[in-house]
């Protein structure tokens, strides 16, 4: 079983030292997400782990962003193609709709906060992913719309939205 815990090292290597990153990790069950930043400030990491924190969906071209808001704003997209086909089966017909929110500090890999948060828009997530079974090039399709529709525009023509 992999521990998770404040001040210690993330635990997956492969998304460490590689600077500012904020990626979805698709699990068994839904995602995990996982932003490593520079420069952590406490207020930051307090609203991090106990502040307001909005939640949206947006989606183009059967890829759903999700955009997270509190003291700074963070997004990530899925694309469900990364996984093999049993795994995106299993992963379309999951029920669970928990996201774990790791916040890591870029400088030294260490887990500065954690946060667990339940959306109500799994299955819709769930729905857009369908379509993309038979997509290709779907990282180069995220870069176009992440380069052509900013973050505060996805946020203004959101599908869905929860509040925490």
């Amino acid at each position: 079983m992999i521990k998770y815990e404040i001040g210690k090292k993330f635990p997956h290597d492969k998304y460490l030292n590689r600077g500012e990153l904020t990626i979805a990790i698709l699990n068994e069950n839904f995602f995990d997400v996982f932003i490593s930043l520079y420069s952590l400030t406490t207020d930051e990491i307090k609203a991090f782990k106990s502040g307001n924190l909005k939640v949206y969906l947006f989606t183009k071209d059967n890829i759903p962003f999700i955009l997270f808001s509190n003291k700074f704003s963070f997004d990530i997209s899925i694309d469900l193609t990364k996984l093999n086909e049993q795994q995106q089966k299993n992963w379309l017909s999951n029920k669970a709709n928990t996201i774990n929110l790791f916040l890591v500090n870029a400088e030294n890999n260490t887990i500065a906060a954690m946060r667990m948060i339940a959306i109500d828009f799994a299955t819709d997530i769930r729905d857009i992913c369908a379509k993309q079974i038979t997509m290709q090039n779907i990282d180069f399709k995220i870069q176009q719309i992440l380069h052509l529709i900013s973050i505060n525009e996805m946020i203004e023509k959101a599908i869905k939205n929860n509040i925490f």
